[in-house]
């Protein structure tokens, strides 16, 4: 924790050597220390707190007192964007793509849980990766599978990434990617001449016989899939449905009040999202287990195999009943389907 008497310290440091008479070098000192502060707001002691709500209300005030003589320049657009700043009201670059870099500050049980399952059992998937290519394989069938195999562990780790960082809609779009990837694996193993058309270089055919839909529809499943269309919405389209999971309406005050609709750039911490996310995440590290299982099985220990596809499938069934249906419940949705479904564990034959 960052104390009162630390904050005091780093100001007098940032301060010492300006010369007196350059008000404008000692006013982007300190505005660059209540940034500092701001930032770090949480790290902040009770005492430390307190000073900087008072400092940042004061700033607050004089920047709001000379907004008003100053006419409409370069330098009146920067004061407001400053007290925006002091506000939470703009967008720092810098500490988003800090943010992205650092460990995320999990505050929700449901993010904890979802980050011990996920390591896990990620975990478990490279290890028989590495199990697998300890043979050797051939055809172009075995490449495809265990490319796309490949493929499945680096979107997985983009897709935890994104989760834990509460950016949902980027996430939604490599839960879709996942999805053609797993797809091509189930087709390529039980109709092995397509991956021939995978590898071939005719992108006229690959199009028109391996997109999602015709590799669907080769599965003996339907072209349309809800799942990846719902995911293709709040993901990589531009639709209103994916502006919708970002757009907040602020409360009137007023009955007189015009409607405002703030958009939210950045991470996206709701509630819904996250545990939908979250829970689409792990199902979709399911079916690449059930889908390495069911392709190289073989080359996995049989009990080893065995044991964590049945831990997966009870961890993520019950991350599932624990977060998501309470809160679909709560919002008065029919779980009926839902409940239905996660009675039907193990989600697939691994032989």
């Amino acid at each position: 924790m960052i104390t009162k008497e630390e904050l005091n310290k780093k100001l007098e440091e940032s301060l010492k050597g300006l010369n007196p008479e350059d008000l404008k070098a000692i006013e982007r000192k300190n505005i660059d220390f209540l940034e500092f502060a701001l930032k770090n707001y949480d790290e902040l002691t009770q005492d430390a707190q307190q000073m900087i709500d008072k400092a940042a209300q004061i700033f607050r005030n004089h920047i709001v007192e000379v907004l008003k003589e100053l006419p409409d320049n370069k330098r009146k657009r920067m004061l407001k964007r400053l007290l925006a700043s002091s506000l939470g009201k703009r967008l720092i670059v810098e500490q988003e793509v800090t943010t992205l870099e650092s460990s995320p500050k999990l505050r929700e049980e449901y993010s904890k849980q979802f980050r011990t399952i996920f390591i896990h059992r990620l975990q478990n998937i490279t290890d028989f990766l590495f199990d697998i290519c300890e043979n050797t394989v051939s055809g172009p069938a075995n490449f495809a599978q265990i490319s796309l195999l490949c493929m499945c562990v680096d979107e997985l780790l983009v897709t935890f990434h994104l989760a834990q960082h509460y950016y949902m809609n980027q996430a939604y779009s490599h839960i879709r990617t996942l999805m053609e990837h797993t797809d091509k694996i189930e087709l390529f193993r039980v109709k092995p001449e397509w991956a021939k058309v995978w590898c071939s270089g005719d992108e006229k055919k690959i199009r028109k016989e391996l997109s999602p839909a015709g590799v669907r529809e080769k599965l003996g499943n339907s072209r349309y899939d809800s799942a990846y269309s719902f995911l293709s919405k709040l993901g990589p389209h531009s639709t209103f449905q994916a502006v919708q999971t970002k757009a907040f309406r602020k409360a009137k005050t007023t009955s007189r009040e015009k409607p405002q609709i703030h958009l939210r750039i950045g991470g996206c911490p709701t509630e819904f999202h996250i545990i939908f996310v979250n829970g689409g995440a792990l199902f979709a590290l399911h079916v690449v287990l059930l889908r390495l299982l069911q392709s190289f099985g073989h080359f996995i220990n049989e009990d080893e195999g065995k044991e964590v596809f049945e831990k997966n499938t009870i961890e993520t069934a019950n991350y599932l009943k624990n977060y998501f249906l309470p809160w679909a419940k709560k919002n008065n949705l029919d779980v009926k389907e839902i409940e239905d479904f996660l009675k039907s564990v193990p989600w697939g034959k691994t032989g």
